[in-house]
């Protein structure tokens, strides 16, 4: 049908996502009419509304994708072919990946195709599944995320998790001898809500050559640098929504209590800090689940990943003990972080590769133990350096000077 119509790209992505001239929404859960109502005075409400609408329509810093070759698919993805295949028709079932034969596909030649590639997921056979990579940083100089005009991105604000520590003493100062509780929520699928405009999903092309298939990304993708913070609009929605309400609010003056809420997102990860006063924790829980319908849709809800509340509680990473008032690393990621450290000590250089994940190991180190900053940032310069090398010297990064 495609190749006897002469659909071109947009037109049949749009064909797929069932956008006619009356309804233009990629994504039919959000809705632009149900924003104005009830994210009237967010920052971003004009924002959420274009999105319901027409999708993302991110700018671009060239006209089209152009490139000589196509690049191969990382080795990762190669050794776990079965697997990557599952997890693209998985996400062709979500109305994540639009996939097409090589014939349908030599239609269209603008079309920027990047890389797979594949990790393994925790305690799974990644024979069986794996965790899709789609590498939109390579080539570098030549990739989707070089050719994304980043100053058309919204402004992301991301609160630093010292707020959550915050919260734990202001409620400590406010209800003295009160249980304090934490819970954390998470929202399913996350970057997956935020459809691309047809005009745009042209620059997240992948390809499996063993299948001979074209696969187009429609949603934005983990790995495009546009995902995080145009999804921040929406996560900071839900924590706006939540932020306005109380347990006054939400059971129509029952409860007299007419404090805030707190809410707290960073990117999909949502945390709860409350008081364990008459109603105030059920009605917490039940405003952050409202709020991630609201904005999102019915399926926004990740209940596997929601917490109960509880005194103590690992998120983001750290471990927040509300009795002793305490934050502090799990043991096993601090070994993690210094087996690391030690092994770099043993080395001529690392690769970028190392770096990042290096980086990620320390970041919560460094928030936690001021003095090991000054390595953090030298690490973090390393990391920028080191686009360009192949790998970089060791030793540079344990001089002091």
């Amino acid at each position: 049908m495609v190749q006897r119509r002469r659909y071109s790209l947009p037109e049949l992505v749009e064909l797929v996502r069932g956008q006619t001239a009356r309804d233009r929404r990629p994504n039919k859960a959000l809705c632009p009419k149900r924003y104005d109502l009830l994210l009237r005075g967010y920052r971003h409400q004009r924002l959420l509304q274009s999105i319901a609408t027409d999708g993302v329509c991110p700018g671009w810093l060239r006209p089209e994708p152009h490139q000589n070759k196509r690049p191969a698919n990382h080795h990762s993805a190669n050794r776990n072919l079965s697997a990557e295949i599952a997890s693209i028709r998985k996400g062709q079932d979500a109305s994540q990946y639009l996939v097409v034969n090589r014939d349908v596909a030599a239609l269209w030649v603008n079309v920027q195709i990047s890389p797979f590639g594949a990790v393994a997921k925790k305690d799974v056979d990644p024979s069986v599944e794996v965790r899709l990579i789609h590498d939109l940083s390579f080539p570098v100089g030549d990739s989707t995320n070089d050719a994304s005009d980043k100053a058309s991105f919204p402004n992301a604000h991301y609160t630093n998790v010292a707020a959550i520590a915050r919260r734990i003493d202001e409620c400590g100062e406010l209800h003295p001898g009160v249980r304090m509780c934490i819970m954390k929520g998470d929202v399913n699928g996350a970057f997956r809500h935020l459809m691309l405009s047809s005009r745009s999903v042209r620059w997240m092309g992948g390809y499996i050559p063993d299948c001979r298939a074209l696969v187009i990304d429609m949603s934005a993708p983990f790995g495009w640098s546009g995902s995080p913070p145009y999804y921040a609009a929406f996560g900071g929605a839900i924590s706006w929504l939540v932020g306005r309400e109380s347990p006054h609010s939400l059971t129509g003056g029952k409860n007299v209590d007419a404090d805030p809420l707190f809410p707290y997102e960073w990117v999909d990860d949502h945390v709860l800090v409350e008081a364990d006063t008459p109603g105030r924790l059920s009605v917490a829980s039940a405003a952050l689940r409202l709020a991630m319908m609201a904005v999102l849709g019915p399926r926004s809800n990740n209940e596997k990943m929601f917490s109960e509340w509880s005194t103590t509680a690992e998120v983001l990473g750290l471990v927040f003990d509300m009795e002793q008032k305490t934050v502090s690393m799990p043991a096993a990621k601090l070994l993690k972080a210094q087996t690391r450290v030690n092994a770099l000590g043993h080395r001529k250089d690392v690769s970028r590769h190392e770096l990042e994940c290096l980086l990620g190991s320390l970041r919560h180190v460094s928030t936690c133990l001021r003095s090991a900053r000054p390595f953090f940032q030298r690490l973090h310069l390393a990391c920028k350096r080191a686009h360009d090398a192949e790998r970089y010297p060791s030793q540079t990064l344990f001089d002091s000077t």
